[in-house]
């Protein structure tokens, strides 16, 4: 992968926008802070909720492409690899964006809503309960 630019972070990570290099598409790839692999719990919970969310197949998700770790090209020698999630890149901005440059039609409040609530659905008849929402 290739690493063109940061979209977001938060507790739970840095979300970059990446070129994968192999296959010639885009993708976003998410990659815990050191802070956040404290304990094997948490290295481990990564792991299952990365597991949980490939599980999902809908068009309102995106889908998983892989997990792994690994080290930044970057890096100082000796640094540890980082697990890290790659997946599909969804162009348009966050919600969040879209709603600070002007209010939303009802119209489109009802799709967007009806488009979460739909994937949601779906994971919670896998026993996956989305902790952002």
């Amino acid at each position: 992968y290739s690493i063109e630019a940061e979209l977001g972070r938060g507790g739970m990570g840095l979300v970059y926008k990446a070129r994968d290099t192999k296959l010639d598409r885009e993708v976003a790839i998410k990659v815990l802070p050191s802070a956040a692999l404290a304990s094997a719990d948490d290295r481990e919970r990564f792991y299952r909720e990365a597991k949980s969310a490939a599980s999902l197949n809908h068009p309102n998700n995106a889908q998983v492409y892989q997990i792994d770790e690994a080290v930044p090209s970057d890096a100082p020698h000796g640094t540890q690899p980082s697990p890290f999630i790659a997946i599909e890149y969804i162009s348009g901005g966050t919600l969040q964006e879209v709603i600070k440059k002007a209010p939303m039609s009802l119209a489109d409040a009802i799709k967007v809503s009806s488009q979460v609530a739909e994937a949601l659905k779906v994971a919670h008849a896998k026993n996956i309960v989305h902790r952002d929402i």
